[in-house]
């Protein structure tokens, strides 16, 4: 249920718009998951999208779950990345990328931690490292990163720093 959950999350938001949600549909029922608007959506074309976003949330309604708006899946996404991060799973840089990835796709739509805001900085770091500026190496960028992964991994509930507290709602 999990997986399916999460791809209705990257189809629905736009985080992987290449899934191909009927063969997703089809996985899930032959691990066990069942309802008809599921075999409804196993039986679509992939190219079908239209049929395909109207019949996820009757989905998720008949296996008795919902889809989080996208500002907790955003949220929980980069605490994802900052977790492995900080658990040794991925690089530094790695993770860096991968949070400002979602960073720039969703920072007009005002979701999002204010960690992300912060994390500019490192950004031009990353594009620019042979100027070695404004950090003067690798180390000093990746401590003042990891401070800012505890923070996220929290979800920013208990950090001291103003660049870390929510964004406030609009």
């Amino acid at each position: 249920m999990q997986r399916l959950m999460r791809v209705f999350e990257d189809f629905l938001h736009g985080f992987d718009s290449g899934v191909d949600m009927p063969m997703e549909a089809a996985h899930a029922l032959v691990r066990g998951l069942d309802s008809p608007a599921l075999r409804d959506l196993a039986g679509l074309d992939r190219e079908e999208r239209l049929e395909i976003r109207d019949l996820i949330p009757v989905v998720a309604e008949q296996l008795g779950c919902g889809i989080e708006p996208l500002k907790a899946v955003l949220e929980r996404r980069v605490g994802e990345i900052a977790a492995r991060y900080l658990a040794g799973e991925c690089e530094f840089t790695d993770a860096l990328s991968g949070i400002l990835a979602l960073f720039w796709h969703y920072q007009d739509e005002g979701i999002g931690y204010y960690c992300c805001d912060a994390l500019l900085h490192l950004q031009v770091w990353l594009d620019v490292r042979e100027y070695n500026e404004p950090f003067g190496s690798y180390e000093a960028a990746e401590r003042d990163f990891r401070a800012r992964a505890i923070a996220m991994v929290d979800g920013c509930r208990n950090c001291k720093m103003a660049s870390h507290r929510r964004r406030p709602n609009r």
